[in-house]
């Protein structure tokens, strides 16, 4: 039972973390990260007494947050796409520049996240995000 919650809580406080991150100064994405959050917890075949509190409290919280949100399908995924691809290419540029550290690694971890939030089909973002992300990680081991 621990393993299934430890193992249900990685699908979606990762997410919800983000979300907790941005909240001050992009409610926008922040709102569809909680929203992705639900749509995984959804997914979840029998989850947890406690993943199911945490799926309610988090609708709970986008039903506050949507009337300041007023939400767009259509516009607001454009938003959080290109939300997540100027966090990409910020941490890209900090990594092509030379100057990599564990932040720039945390932001590629961010931006694959948000890039999953935007409904983004290029596939191809999120394997550079998490491939930049583990080249880092090896290289921070490594300590160089």
């Amino acid at each position: 039972m621990a393993a299934d919650l430890e193992e249900q809580k990685k699908l979606l406080l990762p997410i919800l973390q983000r979300a907790e991150e941005i909240q001050p100064v992009e409610p926008r994405m922040a709102y569809y990260c909680r929203l992705y959050a639900i749509k995984k917890g959804l997914e979840i075949p029998k989850p947890t007494k406690e993943i199911s509190g945490l799926i309610k409290a988090t609708f709970l919280q986008c039903e506050r947050d949507k009337p300041q949100i007023q939400p767009n399908a259509a516009q607001d995924r454009l938003y959080c796409e290109n939300f997540a691809l100027n966090v990409f290419r910020r941490a890209d540029k900090v990594d092509r520049a030379g100057r990599a550290d564990m932040n720039t690694c945390k932001a590629f971890y961010a931006a694959a996240i948000f890039l999953q939030v935007s409904w983004v089909t290029a596939d191809r973002n999120i394997t550079s995000c998490l491939w930049e992300l583990l080249l880092l990680a090896m290289v921070r081991r490594q300590g160089a």
